[in-house]
């Protein structure tokens, strides 16, 4: 299933952090995925608290945003985690670990 078919990238528009966006719009326009969770469960100050879990069908990797927190997971196995606050300096080595699974 495409995602297209299920989640639309307006859902991923209410993420304040723009570089998280091109990390969902980047895996919406090239991975097969599937939500897994999208919880957005109310506004705070500057944006929303959410939560957001997904897997990349073809490689078992699943990404999971849950508030200021970013996870990434492969076979199951834990191998990254950021705090939002600091994640523009790690933003670039996730985004080339994604392009690099195609």
């Amino acid at each position: 299933m495409k995602p297209s078919e299920y989640i639309t990238f307006s859902l991923f528009e209410k993420i304040e952090n723009p570089k998280i966006a091109e990390i969902l719009d980047y895996c919406e326009k090239n991975f097969d995925f599937e939500i897994t969770s999208f919880i957005k469960e109310f506004e705070i100050q500057n944006g929303y608290k959410y939560e957001i879990k997904f897997k990349l069908l073809h490689n078992n990797l699943i990404i999971h945003i849950f508030g200021k927190k970013i996870q990434l997971y492969y076979n199951e196995k834990y191998i990254y985690k950021s705090d939002l606050d600091i994640f523009h300096s790690n933003y670039v080595g996730i985004l080339g670990y994604l392009r690099n699974l195609k």
